[in-house]
């Protein structure tokens, strides 16, 4: 986790203990977390990806990084080194490829209605 993404958004609280609050955490557990190197439970960086608007993948490495750097951003527990990135960009990748099958089946059914007139047609004429 990079935990300097995080701490830059927390240093622009106004009130850190309000916003701790507001996150369901407290003061000395973020200042533990950003200062102290203290482990961020996935639970609570969901609650606070949330609080500052940004997604989990926010505060991890590009997924463009080297397997080495892939393997420091794995989400929490998660021991086969996918990342939050990675999930997103297959998810991207899995949508494209759906709406393209869909054009296809949709020009296949297009070109069978096409063939059945033309044969409808075709029985009239003889």
């Amino acid at each position: 986790m990079n935990i300097e993404k995080l701490k830059e958004l927390w240093e622009k609280s106004n009130d850190k203990y309000a916003d701790a609050k507001r996150i369901k955490t407290t003061y000395q557990t973020m200042y533990n977390i950003i200062y102290r190197g203290s482990i961020c439970k996935v639970d609570l960086l969901d609650r606070i990806s949330k609080f500052f608007n940004v997604p989990i993948g926010y505060f991890f490495d590009e997924p463009s990084a080297s397997f080495t750097q892939k393997k420091k951003n794995n989400v929490a527990g998660n021991q086969n080194g996918i990342t939050v990135s990675d999930c997103e960009i297959k998810l991207s990748e899995a949508k494209k490829e759906i709406e393209h099958l869909r054009k296809m089946l949709e020009e296949k059914e297009r070109t069978i209605q096409i063939l059945m007139k033309k044969q409808q047609f075709r029985s009239k004429k003889l």
